[in-house]
């Protein structure tokens, strides 16, 4: 009965966190604020496999001790290619070349005069 339920755990954490993840990054584009989407899906990522591994050890289940323990070098691994990502944000390019001052106006066809006469 403890295998089945941390294997749930490990299976609801396997497939639950990717979901939230893809449903807060498409709602991210939607009017609804998905930053409780993010959010839960960022700490489930780490608390989960923390939990599973902490009783895995009281149960003494070397074999899920070993799951929960590869998910979190996974999780740790996960979240240091997200800061790397997050850190090389794309900044706005600066205007190559400013826009010329206009000194003098040039009179075109089609009714239109140049401000001030």
């Amino acid at each position: 009965m403890k295998r089945l339920g941390l294997g749930a755990l490990f299976c609801g954490w396997l497939w639950g966190v990717p979901f939230l993840l893809i449903v807060g990054l498409i709602r991210r584009d939607a009017d609804v604020p998905a930053g409780g989407y993010l959010t839960a899906a960022l700490l489930l990522n780490l608390v989960v496999p923390i939990t599973g591994l902490l009783v895995a050890r009281l149960l003494n289940d070397r074999f899920w001790s070993g799951q929960f323990k590869g998910a979190l070098v996974g999780v740790v691994a996960f979240l240091m290619v997200l800061a790397v990502i997050a850190g090389t944000g794309a900044e706005p390019e600066p205007d190559p070349e400013p826009s010329p001052r206009v000194s003098r106006c040039v009179q075109f066809s089609g009714g239109h005069s140049c401000p001030g006469g």
